[in-house]
This record gives C-alpha cells, sequence and structure tokens, in this order.
C-alpha cells in the first residue's frame, strides 16, 4: 500500500509558518513585530506631518494672496474715493449757469423793487413808481452786486460765481440792505442828482 497519498495526487505539502519553537524565539518575534510595526507607524506620521505641512504652506499662501488682494481693494476704494471727491469739486467749482445767473439777475431786481417800495409786477406801479425806479434803479442794482459779494459767495462778476455758492449767493441778494441803510443810499442818489444838475447849469 502506497502511504506518499500526498505525492500521489499532486497535493501540496502543508505551508510552513515561522512559529516560534522557544520561548526566546517567541519574545524575539514579539519585539521585532513590534518594533517593525511602529518604525511603520513612525513612517506614516512623518508622511501625515509632511502632507499637513504643504497643507499648511498652502493656506498661508492663500491667506498672504488674500490679504494683498484685500489691500488691493482697499487701495482702489480709496483712489475711487479721491476721484469722485475729485470729480464732485470740479462740479461744484463750475462756474453757474446762465440759467442761474439769470435767477441772480432777477433776486437783484426783487431786492432793489422791494427796498425803494415798488410792486414787483409792472402792471402795478404807478407813474411814480416808474419814475422813482428810473432814478434810483442802477445805484440800487450796482451797490446790490459790491456788497452782495462782501460775504463770499458771489463773485464778480457774478457769472464767475462756482455753482457750489450759487445758494448763499442768492440768499445774500435776498437779505441786501445798503451798508448805511436805504434811506442813505436814497440820499446819496439825490445828493449826487443836484450835483450834477448845478454843474449844468454852471456850464460844466
Amino acid at each position: 500500500m502506497n502511504t506518499n497519498l500526498n505525492n500521489d495526487y499532486n497535493v501540496a505539502p502543508p505551508a510552513t509558518h515561522n512559529v516560534p519553537a522557544t520561548l526566546a524565539d517567541t519574545e524575539h518575534f514579539s519585539m521585532q513585530g513590534l518594533a517593525d510595526m511602529l518604525g511603520q507607524n513612525m513612517a506614516l506620521v512623518n508622511a501625515m506631518a509632511t502632507v499637513v505641512g504643504g497643507m499648511s504652506d498652502r493656506f498661508d499662501k492663500i491667506d498672504s494672496d488674500y490679504r494683498s488682494i484685500e489691500t488691493s481693494v482697499q487701495s482702489m476704494e480709496v483712489s475711487m474715493s479721491a476721484v469722485q471727491k475729485d470729480i464732485k469739486d470740479i462740479k461744484e467749482n463750475e462756474e453757474i449757469t446762465y440759467s442761474q445767473q439769470e435767477n441772480m439777475r432777477e433776486a437783484v431786481d426783487r431786492r432793489v423793487l422791494q427796498l425803494l417800495e415798488i410792486p414787483l409786477k409792472s402792471a402795478d406801479r404807478t407813474y411814480e413808481d416808474r419814475m422813482r425806479l428810473r432814478k434810483y434803479s442802477k445805484r440800487f442794482h450796482a451797490r446790490c452786486w459790491v456788497e452782495s459779494s462782501w460775504k463770499g459767495h458771489l463773485r464778480r462778476p457774478y457769472r464767475q460765481t462756482p455753482k457750489k455758492y450759487y445758494d448763499d449767493a442768492i440768499r445774500d441778494i435776498e437779505a441786501w440792505i445798503p451798508k448805511n441803510g436805504t434811506d442813505a443810499l436814497i440820499d446819496e442818489v439825490d445828493r449826487d442828482a443836484k450835483i450834477n444838475r448845478e454843474a449844468k447849469a454852471s456850464g460844466y
């Protein structure tokens, strides 16, 4: 009877494992396995540390780039604000428009009529009103333009008044009172008229 069955049926012999034969071998095997495991873990830890370090560097770069962009945006905002201010200053320092000039002239006309106590509407004026206006209007208009400019808003010539002072200039005109009073200015015109009549009468 053939007892070598494994050979007859081509069956591979049982696998041989490195099983420690003695206690010393067992201790050596355990320590060696533990050392190998520790070595592998350390290698894994080092690899992870390298990856994390790389990610940290990338995050630092992203943060740096973000701060750079933020600084650039802030700088652009400051520049834009400066540009807007310059544009506003240019617009405000532009001379008043023709329409605004007309409004100023009308404001002066109204103020002179008010001070001379003459109706604003031409249809409401009497002959005496028209004569009074004819006599005093020129001097009153001239003084109104000059003295209204003393507050620094109305320019001379008035066409050069900056737009930013337009409203203030109108208010200055509407509040104007002759430096020495209305009656004093009327007396001044009457006195000058008398001097001129006497001069003409004398042949001058």
